[in-house]
């Protein structure tokens, strides 16, 4: 698949307000990372910290799972795809720490791919919020990247590529928090 897939208004609204006050009720656990890309920092790349929460990884199904897993099954049935293998679900929240001057430009995060096995890349973004998701031409890291497309986060919005292609979340600036769910997985 080398196309972008969108769909707008995927789930009810009273649906996507009940996930985002699920995210962002005081019990939801969130987890500090000191760059929003990368586990663990790496040398002569720059650090975003962020927050993170695993719905699903390695076979393992966390506490949220069943709240989020419903989206990725409504966007398959819209698509009349049919899974084959889920390999991660991660609740990403970004803050608009990236920006010390509102007058500087955007500047995405690291360029990367999720996992090296083939796979798509499904994203849902869950508020009003600014912060493109940047896709790029590139499928092997490079000193140069490329934007292959910009897909603009809006409310209740899934979008999907193929994972092979390096991409990268932008932190928002007009807005003070981004919240998105990244499902990786591979279809039949």
């Amino acid at each position: 698949m080398n196309d972008i897939l969108e769909v707008k208004e995927l789930i009810t609204k009273s649906r996507q307000k009940h996930l985002l006050n699920v995210l962002t009720d005081m019990g939801f656990s969130w987890h500090y990372l000191e760059d929003a890309t990368f586990e663990k920092t790496i040398e002569n790349k720059k650090t975003v910290p962020s927050f993170c929460h695993l719905l699903y990884n390695n076979g393992e199904k966390g506490y949220h799972f069943d709240t989020f897993y419903p989206v990725l099954l409504d966007f398959l049935e819209h698509q009349d795809l049919k899974l084959d293998r889920l390999l991660r679900m991660r609740l990403g929240f970004l803050l608009n720490t990236a920006y010390s001057m509102p007058h500087l430009p955007y500047s995405y995060n690291n360029p990367h791919i999720d996992f090296e096995q083939p796979h798509m890349v499904g994203l849902f973004y869950l508020n009003e919020t600014d912060g493109d998701t940047v896709v790029f031409n590139e499928t092997e890291e490079s000193e140069e990247y490329h934007i292959k497309a910009r897909i603009k986060p809006e409310p209740g919005k899934f979008a999907a590529f193929d994972g092979k292609y390096y991409h990268a979340s932008t932190c928002p600036k007009m807005f003070t928090t981004r919240f998105a769910i990244t499902f990786n997985f591979t279809v039949k």
